[in-house]
């Protein structure tokens, strides 16, 4: 994270504790998921909204919207 640019409100800490369990692997993919999250918004830094989005998309996937859910079996 330390190449990472950071808003201040990022507390690594918090993100440490939301990420138990990760090796070091899965926790350099969070930083290229939440790096690339930034740059495609266009924003100079992250914020603590990035990791959770990251944390999300490592642990169930990317979101695919052209997935349609029914109710029918």
């Amino acid at each position: 994270m330390s190449k990472v640019l950071k808003e201040d409100d990022v507390d690594l800490m918090m993100i440490a504790r939301g990420t138990l369990g990760f090796s070091g692997t899965d926790l350099a993919n969070l930083v290229n998921v939440v790096a690339l999250k930034a740059a495609m918004e266009g924003v100079k830094g992250i914020t603590m909204a990035d990791p959770g989005y990251a944390n999300d998309n490592i642990e169930m996937g990317s979101e695919h919207e052209s997935v349609v859910i029914s109710n029918e079996s």
